[in-house]
């Protein structure tokens, strides 16, 4: 099992710290999952409901324990996963914040805020709370865990040996999934103008895919709200006017563009509303910032170009890329590694990678 990733830039090596292996245990929809042999670049494919998603949450949970709160939606981040399943009208009846954390050495309570509510159970697979959750997490060649236990209805307990040091590591994880939208990111674009014009790159990649004649990202008032727009040489347009695909562009870019430095991108299907030349311009771009900073990539998909691209854009990065084929039985999660060989050598006899178990 690789200790570290390696990656040379600009004739010097930069060691990242990472993820090598994660196991789960009765979190959510898996009763057991173990995943292997991870590299910088992680694609996770298989049918809906497989655990893919659940896997991006384990460790969304997991680097709470480095940092608690969400800088992106201003959340805290176990508040989030618990909102993030619920209907919408169930969302709104609950406070801004719904969990008070307490620390104390290796051991960390939750407590809801909110009573007669068992917001907790919804952890637990198969809501059976006399079972710990556990997380076995691989980090240059040592093994941590996170046990959860649950006390009673508005409080769970994690143990964890999870040192400082390795929290580090979990401080700058980002979870990008449908529910952001570009309002919440209003002040994180305004810290990149701010910071060495990064802004400017994200203009860069609307100017190379989707043919935006646009000079720069400026907030003005539309409609009597401030918005984000894009200054072009004579007027300007409201993003949200914009594609879908254009839109979520301008988000993914931003948040792996605030990362300070390395952490863990999250990203949960991709392609949705991009065409498939999107798509490369998309992957090629984070996949860039992840070569730069030092990003470790978790990305879900059921779409065979983000699986393609993503080889191809991290062969050309000198980026470790892992394919991750999930298939789920009675909760029981099996993973299986595949390379660009073995999926090359589906397609060649007419198969699916993202569709095994049916073949």
């Amino acid at each position: 099992m690789p200790i570290k990733g390696i990656v040379i830039l600009n004739s010097q090596v930069i060691i990242i710290s990472m993820i090598n292996g994660l196991e789960i245990q009765n979190f959510r929809g898996i009763k057991y999952c173990k995943l292997e042999d991870l590299s910088q670049v992680n694609i996770l494919v298989g049918r809906n409901n497989s655990g893919k998603s659940t896997i991006l949450e384990a460790i969304y949970f997991i680097s709470s324990l480095g940092e608690n709160y969400d800088k992106v939606r201003k959340i805290q981040k176990i508040d989030y996963l618990i909102r993030r399943r619920l209907e919408e009208r169930t969302k709104k009846k609950m406070e801004k914040s719904i969990t008070s954390i307490e620390k104390k050495n290796n051991i960390v309570n939750l407590t809801s805020s909110i009573l007669n509510t068992d917001v907790f159970s919804q952890f637990f697979y198969n809501f059976d709370k006399n079972e710990k959750i556990i997380f076995n997490i691989n980090i240059d060649n040592f093994t941590y865990f996170v046990e959860v236990t649950h006390k009673n209805d508005n409080q769970i307990e994690l143990k964890t040996n999870v040192s400082d040091s390795i929290s580090e590591i979990f401080k700058n994880v980002v979870f990008i999934d449908r529910n952001l939208s570009l309002s919440q990111l209003y002040d994180i674009i305004g810290d990149l103008k701010r910071e060495k014009r990064k802004d400017k790159e994200i203009v860069k990649l609307l100017k190379e895919e989707f043919e935006v004649d646009v000079e720069g990202i400026e907030f003005s008032r539309y409609l009597g709200d401030f918005i984000l727009s894009l200054t072009l040489k004579d007027t300007s347009i409201p993003i949200d006017l914009l594609g879908d695909g254009a839109k979520l562009a301008v988000l993914i870019s931003s948040i792996l563009l605030y990362l300070e430095g390395k952490g863990i991108a999250l990203i949960e299907e991709p392609e949705l509303h991009e065409h498939p030349g999107g798509i490369y311009t998309l992957l090629n771009f984070a996949f860039k910032i992840a070569k730069e900073k030092g990003i470790q990539l978790f990305i879900t998909t059921h779409s065979s170009d983000v699986i393609k691209y993503s080889f191809k854009i991290a062969k050309e990065k000198g980026l470790k890329t892992q394919l991750v084929y999930l298939r789920k039985v009675n909760g029981r999660v099996n993973s299986v590694n595949l390379t660009e060989n073995n999926m090359n050598l589906l397609e060649e006899i007419g198969m699916d990678v993202r569709v095994l178990d049916v073949l």
